[in-house]
């Protein structure tokens, strides 16, 4: 399984593949000053279409790193079953 780290530099290297070919095709080639909204909301797509999610708690905390797990990994096995 992957770390958030590896997932998060994966999403990177993703983002910035497809941003070249923005900036090149769409924007002409022209460097894009608004690059960072664009990589977040390129990785907030590519976080949720693999079914990952960000959770703070009901204090406004970070969560526990459980939660950025991949929703088959978020319960231990057997958690919930019958109990």
């Amino acid at each position: 399984m992957d770390t958030p780290k590896q997932i998060i530099l994966r999403l990177l290297k993703s983002a910035a593949a497809a941003h070249g070919v923005y900036e090149a095709e769409r924007l002409g080639g022209i460097y894009d000053d608004e690059w960072p909204e664009w990589y977040a909301g390129y990785m907030a797509v590519g976080l949720t279409s693999e079914g990952y999610r960000v959770v703070r708690d009901r204090h406004g905390e970070a969560s526990e790193p459980m939660d950025f797990l991949p929703p088959a990994a978020r319960r231990p096995a057997g958690a919930g079953e019958g109990r």
